[in-house]
């Protein structure tokens, strides 16, 4: 979940970087596009998620009141000026609040399956015992690591 919260606040950068870039100019529709699915992807994907760790309430509701002020902003004429400041918002209650909580949390408390990752399985197990002539260098090499791990 921690990584989560940092790609949202990498998605976030990302977007004020290309509003700054855009200068005085209008807001452009990918700009909007991205605001939005930024807004799906907290309300559908990451705020479960950090509610089943145990983030507290208050942090989230904040969050979730910035963010849907933040895509209600984009909706009919956009203020860049408004943009800018409810983007900045989001950005530092995530920052400040969300990442510190989900930090403080031990892995040890979260539910296995939302920090553990599975090793892949190998679908051709037997591709490790053949004949190793027949296959270019970047498969030996595969086939190296995969011995070793």
């Amino acid at each position: 979940m921690l990584e989560a919260v940092r790609n949202l606040l990498k998605e976030l950068s990302a977007i004020l970087s290309a509003l700054r870039r855009a200068g005085n100019a209008a807001v452009s529709s990918t700009v909007i596009e991205r605001i939005q699915e930024y807004a799906v992807t907290w309300s559908a994907n990451a705020r479960p998620g950090l509610a089943a760790i145990g983030v507290p309430k208050e942090v989230l509701e904040r969050a979730d009141e910035l963010t849907y002020k933040l895509a209600r902003l984009t909706s009919g004429s956009v203020n860049q000026k408004k943009l800018f400041a409810a983007l900045g918002a989001v950005w530092k209650v995530l920052h400040e609040q969300v990442l510190l909580e989900v930090a403080r949390i031990p892995p040890a408390f979260r539910p296995r399956w939302l920090y553990q990752q599975q090793r892949p399985r190998l679908c051709f197990q037997k591709f490790l015992t053949c004949q190793t002539s027949w296959f270019p260098v970047q498969f030996k090499d595969f086939r190296n690591r995969s011995r070793n791990s």
